[in-house]
């Protein structure tokens, strides 16, 4: 079993190899093998990316992801701008089924609701919208198969 330190460690390690990141401006907290990420992000790929990152590390029991996103300069999209380009973005996949996923936005937060019949739909359309500005945070609600289960 590694230390708090060798997580710790292991988890900055992992952060500094991610190119959208930057190290400087997170920080990795560890406490019992529990991993707390803190800092600021441009946007909402920056953070989950380093969430991503630190699930490399073994031995971690669990990660609390409390990076803020702060996005950069003046353009703030509203709500209504965000929803059309996700909208657009999942109408353009293939891969997803037309009218197969409901999308709300709520200052600046995205929900994904729906049911697809597999779970790589779901993640095509997490992965497709990760990256549009003025998200600050995904929930992915989305049933697979029969409301058998939920992507996480």
């Amino acid at each position: 079993m590694k230390t708090d330190q060798q997580i710790k460690d292991e988890v900055m390690e992992q952060i500094r190899w991610e190119p959208l990141l930057h190290a400087a401006s997170i920080t990795v907290s560890v406490q019992n093998g529990e991993v707390t990420l803190t800092g600021n992000a441009d946007n909402y790929a920056e953070k989950f990316t380093a969430q991503r990152a630190a699930f490399r590390v073994k031995d971690i029991k669990s990660i609390t992801n409390n990076i803020l996103v702060a996005l950069p300069g003046k353009y703030k999209p509203s709500d209504e701008a965000i929803l059309k380009n996700i909208l657009e973005t999942l109408a353009w996949h293939s891969s997803i089924p037309e009218n197969s996923i409901q999308v709300t936005v709520d200052k600046g937060c995205v929900s994904l609701n729906g049911e697809l019949p597999f779970k790589y739909m779901a993640e095509t359309a997490f992965n497709a919208i990760l990256h549009l500005p003025g998200i600050i945070l995904i929930q992915n609600n989305i049933l697979i198969g029969s409301g058998r289960r939920k992507h996480t």
